[in-house]
């Protein structure tokens, strides 16, 4: 995921400069942008839920 995120920044980037990215380009670019980002909030919502079984579980056992 890291690499996705690194090549959405670079292709970002590269926009800031002339002469820029073309229709297609910008089109690729937003929708590598929204895949990762639904990644990352579908990824840190994985990690919210296993946190509180861990959290449960822990407080089954005591810790």
């Amino acid at each position: 995921m890291k690499h996705a995120v690194t090549a959405v920044a670079l292709l970002l980037l590269s926009a800031c400069g002339e002469p820029g990215l073309n229709e297609r380009q910008q089109d690729e670019a937003s929708d590598l942008a929204a895949d990762v980002a639904t990644d990352i909030v579908s990824e840190s919502e994985r990690i919210a839920a296993l946190e509180a079984r861990v959290e449960e579980l822990e407080a089954r056992l005591g810790y």
